[in-house]
């Protein structure tokens, strides 16, 4: 998680050179070395309030269901870790059947919040193939996950997830895009064949 954690400092670093600071951060998650280290790193640069969302596909969003279970009780939320059967998404790189218990902890205390949002392979692979168009880069589902802050409806599901954006200025979101390389012009044909009546 440290190596994650200094992704932050150099993140504050670069918006301090044009004086920005973040509303939000979005990023993937999967087994939760990504988000348990952006947020310890969002903690020791001061960042502590600023709000993350943790996207998911819902066939590999063991991190949603843990943390739906650890504020079962909702007086006093306890970490729990829930695993899945299996990984069903075609985001594999992004799918771990059990999130580790220290980024749930992490979840659990962290004073800005994070928000778990989980989303459809069909959108996924909606999403990279406009990635591509836009682009010309082909991205991974693991990327992809992020697909609802590219889509036209971003704007409504930031302000859903992000509750105290600025009205004064135009809020500033930080999109932290990983992913490994399991993905070609095939594989996205065959998915969008998979998922055309979705």
């Amino acid at each position: 998680m440290q190596g994650n954690a200094s992704m932050v400092r150099e993140i504050k670093e670069q918006l301090g050179k044009v004086g920005l600071k973040p509303d939000g951060i979005l990023l993937s998650a999967g087994g939760g070395g990504l988000l348990g280290g952006v947020l310890m790193g969002l903690e020791e640069v001061g960042w502590g309030h600023v709000p993350v969302a943790a996207v998911e596909t819902s066939g590999a969003a063991s991190l949603h269901a843990s943390l739906l279970a650890s504020y079962a009780d909702h007086n006093a939320p306890t970490p729990q870790l829930v695993s899945l059967e299996a990984i069903t998404s075609i985001a594999g790189s992004l799918g771990a059947k059990t999130v580790s218990k220290e980024c749930i902890r992490r979840c659990l205390t962290y004073k800005g919040g994070v928000t778990s949002v989980v989303i459809e392979d069909a959108r996924v692979v909606d999403m990279i193939e406009r990635f591509a168009d836009d682009h010309q880069i082909l991205i991974e589902p693991a990327v992809a996950a992020l697909a609802p802050f590219y889509a036209d409806m971003a704007p409504e599901l930031l302000k859903k997830i992000f509750k105290d954006l600025p009205r004064d200025r135009a809020p500033v979101f930080v999109v932290i895009v990983c992913g490994g390389n399991q993905v070609s012009m095939a594989k996205l044909m065959e998915w969008k064949r998979q998922f055309e009546d979705v």
